[in-house]
């Protein structure tokens, strides 16, 4: 087994940065640009570090799609029918290092450990407010109110489905630039 990979020290500012960790958002290229058709689904995707969340990485990824059909990709498996996102949360393999750049496109390679920490379906309007849940998603996790690890599982369900109703009944402003 080789040495501990110990984390890949990105140089470009965080997006995010709190009293548990940083995030980085990784910038999309455009639609039917990025590689691989299936990432055309991929609304937003974050890098996370909250060094102690868990005893053996530091890294996640933590990213929101949308589950409306794409041209040569198998359709989505919804939980619901009336479900329109998924936020997902994975444990970055502490053995691999991190790609140099931030471009999530079909050259980008994220190590995910298996099983994922976090799979959520969800309902709301549009992307905007899909990409916004996991903007305060991330934003929690840095600032100490959560965690990315799989023992929270229960609570981010809870979470999702809470902020994504009080989006969609006016509790939470959407505050979209």
């Amino acid at each position: 087994m080789s040495e501990r990979y110990q984390g890949t020290h990105i140089s470009a500012p965080a997006t995010f940065r709190g009293v548990s960790g940083e995030a980085w958002r990784l910038e999309l290229p455009p639609l039917g640009a990025r590689g691989r058709p299936d990432l055309d689904g991929t609304v937003a995707c974050y890098i996370v570090r909250v060094p102690g969340a868990h005893a053996f990485w530091d890294h996640w990824n933590m990213s929101v799609v949308h589950l409306r059909p794409i041209p040569g990709v198998k359709a989505a498996t919804r939980h619901r029918p009336d479900v329109t996102h998924e936020l997902i949360i994975g444990s970055l393999d502490p053995e691999e290092p991190l790609p140099a750049a931030l471009v999530a496109d079909g050259t980008f390679r994220l190590h995910i450990l298996r099983p994922l920490d976090v799979v959520e379906q969800f309902t709301v309007r549009d992307d905007a407010i899909a990409d916004r849940l996991l903007e305060l998603a991330v934003r929690a996790i840095v600032d100490g109110f959560a965690s990315p690890d799989q023992d929270w599982r229960i609570w981010w369900g809870q979470a999702i489905h809470s902020t994504a109703a009080h989006f969609a009944d006016g509790t939470h402003r959407v505050d979209l630039q």
